[in-house]
């Protein structure tokens, strides 16, 4: 639809997200001809990689941002929810971001995105947490979710897939 080349891609509910740097795109499968129906999502995002796109349980779809911020996709819906985290996933090597990886442990309703802060380094060495299923409020009224922040990077995580329920294996800590 555009010349921009696709960053990132994911199901959501029976639909797909294709995603650019700059937008997101809607691919619904209609059944009858045509048989899809493609449209732009009124966002002006999209993921930095395939790799940090997940489907929650609840059909949102979370992604770290071309702008190192993270998104949470509720149908047509993006929002921004990784404000309180920003600025340290800032901090790192913007280069590298494009080798960021996540993972879901959904036993504890957490998203793991795992990246490069140290410059110079060449593997991924931090990583931060969400807990999707803690939203609040800060005092503007906008809704936030906890991080948290581990020294460990992509080596220190592995999403399985074992009996059909996918987890996520931690170590080091």
């Amino acid at each position: 639809m555009d010349m921009e080349k696709v960053t990132g891609a994911c199901k959501q509910g029976d639909d797909m997200l294709v995603g650019k740097n700059t937008n997101l795109y809607r691919v619904q499968y209609r059944g009858s001809t045509p048989l899809f129906k493609i449209y732009k999502v009124p966002c002006k995002i999209g993921p930095v990689n395939f790799w940090t796109m997940k489907e929650l349980p609840d059909g949102r779809v979370m992604f770290m941002g071309s702008d190192f911020n993270f998104y949470m996709a509720s149908g047509d819906t993006v929002e921004s929810v990784g404000d309180n985290i920003f600025p340290f996933v800032k901090g790192g090597v913007a280069a590298r971001m494009k080798y960021a990886v996540a993972g879901m442990n959904y036993a504890n309703s957490q998203y793991w995105c795992s990246f490069t802060l140290a410059s110079g380094g060449t593997t991924n060495d931090r990583s931060v947490v969400m807990d999707w299923s803690s939203p609040y409020q800060d005092k503007w009224g906008n809704r936030q979710y906890p991080w948290f922040i581990y020294s460990i990077g992509a080596f220190g995580f592995a999403e399985i897939n074992l009996s059909g329920q996918t987890g996520l294996y931690h170590g080091g800590y």
